[in-house]
């Protein structure tokens, strides 16, 4: 597995490219990025979008994976469209992804 590069400081996502998927290691908001003087409104939308964008650009499709702290699984299924694996384990399909990106990157593919 390899890492791809991380969007500037503001936030961050560590996630690796797989032999057809994005896996999510982690995802976690600055502290700039927390409470109500928060620079960015919804980061967890902008990370799962950038990551979805990688996706898409590695020809996986926008296929992403991740594991969910239990109690944010419906959340993630009803924000942002993720489906449920097994468990807390979700991901993101062509659909949401694309989604995601035009809602959080704007545009079709986030550039």
């Amino acid at each position: 597995m390899r890492p791809y590069a991380q969007p500037q400081n503001k936030c961050n996502a560590v996630a690796y490219l797989v032999a057809f998927l994005v896996v999510i290691y982690l995802i976690e908001a600055a502290p700039q990025n927390v409470g109500r003087n928060k620079k960015i409104l919804d980061v967890t939308g902008v990370l799962f979008a950038y990551v979805a964008r990688d996706s898409l650009e590695a020809g996986f499709d926008g296929f992403v994976a991740f594991h969910s702290k239990t109690i944010l699984v419906n959340h993630y299924i009803r924000k942002y469209g993720a489906k449920v694996i097994r468990g807390d384990q979700l991901m993101f399909d062509t659909h949401a992804s694309l989604r995601l990106i035009r809602e959080y990157l704007g545009g079709n593919n986030g550039n």
